[in-house]
């Protein structure tokens, strides 16, 4: 699946090479949607770091929930023109059931916030400035496009992913509905089973 989106995102245009990224190139694209079977999932995601106020943040600390991580930076067009979305997706979303959380890569600490309170980031974000959380992801994930989007399933694993701009609300939100409901039906086949 890796080997299959990263064909796919070599063959879009690069945008620019980053010092600190071990070589690799950062692309953008319009969104590419790729989902994953349940049957298909590998291991739970892990990332743990510290937040852009400098509080410490972990994935792990989000399971049960499906997460939505949106790897983005103040500096890139295509996520200035995504992120209305994803704050919008955000705050319509049940936070009994569904977590966002950011990425924000290659940005100091004030171009990060300053992004974020223009455009109503109220979801917390990691604050990957050398790429490091974003490249412990990628070598699992795959996410070489800026923006990406990351759907985890309730115990952390892969469920989708979106390289490069998100395709639409709805797209997202059907994504992020379809992932959230697997979770339901197991709930309640147990409780029927119980």
């Amino acid at each position: 699946m890796v080997a299959a989106l990263l064909l796919a995102v070599g063959s879009a245009s690069a945008c620019s090479d980053l010092d600190g990224t071990d070589g690799k190139t950062w692309i953008t694209s319009e969104g590419s949607l790729q989902q994953v079977a349940e049957a298909d999932r590998g291991k739970p995601v892990e990332a743990e770091g510290d937040d852009l106020d400098g509080k410490p943040l972990d994935l792990a600390d989000y399971r049960g929930k499906v997460v939505v991580l949106n790897v983005y930076a103040s500096w890139c067009p295509p996520c200035r023109s995504e992120m209305p979305t994803v704050v919008e997706l955000a705050d319509n979303a049940d936070p009994a059931q569904v977590a966002y959380l950011g990425v924000n890569i290659r940005d100091n600490d004030s171009a990060a916030r300053a992004f974020g309170d223009n455009v109503g980031v109220d979801f917390p974000s990691f604050a990957d400035p050398g790429s490091s959380i974003l490249l412990d992801l990628s070598d699992k994930l795959g996410p070489y496009s800026l923006p990406s989007t990351v759907v985890l399933d309730r115990e952390g694993r892969l469920a989708a992913l979106v390289l490069g701009k998100i395709p639409g609300a709805v797209t997202l939100q059907d994504v992020v509905d379809d992932v959230v409901a697997e979770g339901s039906a197991t709930t309640q086949g147990a409780t029927a089973d119980g």
